[in-house]
């Protein structure tokens, strides 16, 4: 069996889900597994693609093992920041699904010179190795201006004076701690707010679902990581 590697970095919301969904009626009678390091969206995948494409976080794979013809790693970056910290299974997994696959899959909109170098090494478990870039590290949507406030302090004074029903802005915190002191801050001020953290975005989801246009999301940088959201209009960093 030839077993082949293909890298495909491409920006968010470029069509990476409907191309893995045509990709399975392209090829009818191979076995398909998305593996997503993130519950949420791995849950919204299984409620789009039904009986036809297994889907699995990389913990979940581990509890059930099994082998698959097509294996498609979404954010596959996160390998890199999570996998060698605090969440290992992930090359665990990834080494044990990849050794009886014909074609691996890596996608991700973010891939550094040293990720890359690393996936290159990957070639020892591979027989071919492809990249298609359809843009790195590129926004789909550029952002016409950027403004740089003296300091967080200052930038909190001016979203409370934002004005409400205006499209949803987006705030990213540091840390859990502030993502709730910002969340109650535009509460208090009548704002709708959704805030989201670190193994919440599953939460996060079904409230969007409630409130699908809030004022403000408020979250730390679990939202850079797959998580759909509506259009945002502006995003504010408070760090």
């Amino acid at each position: 069996m030839t077993k082949e590697l293909l890298l495909l970095t491409s920006p968010p919301a470029s069509g990476k889900t409907f191309w893995i969904h045509s990709l399975k009626h392209a090829l009818p009678n191979k076995s398909f597994l998305v593996v997503s390091p993130l519950r949420a969206l791995a849950d919204e995948c299984k409620k789009n693609w039904g009986q036809l494409i297994s889907v699995m976080t990389p913990e979940e794979y581990l509890g059930k093992k099994g082998g698959y013809d097509v294996v498609i790693f979404d954010e596959f970056h996160l390998n890199f920041y999570w996998g060698d910290s605090f969440r290992p299974f992930m090359w665990e997994a990834f080494y044990e699904i990849v050794e009886n696959a014909e074609l691996t899959i890596l996608l991700t909109a973010t891939l550094t010179k040293e990720m890359k170098a690393e996936v290159e090494l990957f070639q020892s478990h591979f027989d071919r190795l492809f990249w298609v870039n359809c843009g790195n590290q590129i926004l789909r949507t550029l952002p016409h201006s950027y403004i740089k406030f003296p300091g967080p302090s200052s930038l909190l004074d001016f979203l409370l004076q934002e004005r409400k029903n205006t499209g949803t802005k987006l705030i990213f915190c540091a840390y859990r701690n502030e993502v709730f002191a910002v969340t109650a801050s535009l509460r208090k001020k009548g704002f709708s707010v959704i805030p989201c953290i670190g193994g919440e975005s599953k939460h996060m989801t079904q409230r969007l679902e409630e409130c699908p246009l809030p004022d403000f999301i408020v979250s730390t940088t679990v939202l850079s990581h797959g998580v759909n959201l509506p259009v945002i209009q502006k995003i504010f960093f408070l760090y």
